[in-house]
């Protein structure tokens, strides 16, 4: 997981701010991704061209910016050929998945 990795590369204010990002970096807090094929007509084949990502409602605006520093942090890492292979991601509909509810701190859930 890529905010995983990143969590190692900011650097936070104290290791309590780390541990509560730590927290938050659990599967059920993270947008889904659905792949993007465009089809090829010259071969019959699709390409996978970009990333829809179903951002969650529930997330409040300090968790948000927080995963923005960790994919930042990420990217920054990255070799150049690797940064090249990124492929985009745009916004497609929001999830419509529900907040973790057991031990999920209040502050990353918009009230």
């Amino acid at each position: 997981m890529r905010r995983t990795t990143a969590l190692e590369l900011v650097n936070w204010a104290d290791q309590h701010e780390k541990g509560r990002v730590a927290e938050v970096l659990v599967m059920e807090a993270m947008s889904s991704e659905e792949s993007c094929y465009e089809e090829d007509d010259d071969i019959n084949n699709s390409k996978l061209t970009k990333y829809s990502v179903h951002r969650l409602q529930w997330e409040s605006r300090r968790m948000k910016k927080i995963k923005k520093k960790l994919d930042k942090a990420y990217r920054k890492k990255l070799t150049s050929r690797a940064k090249e292979r990124i492929l985009p991601r745009v916004d497609g509909q929001p999830s419509l998945r529900c907040p973790p509810t057991e031990n999920f701190p209040g502050w990353a859930i918009r009230q």
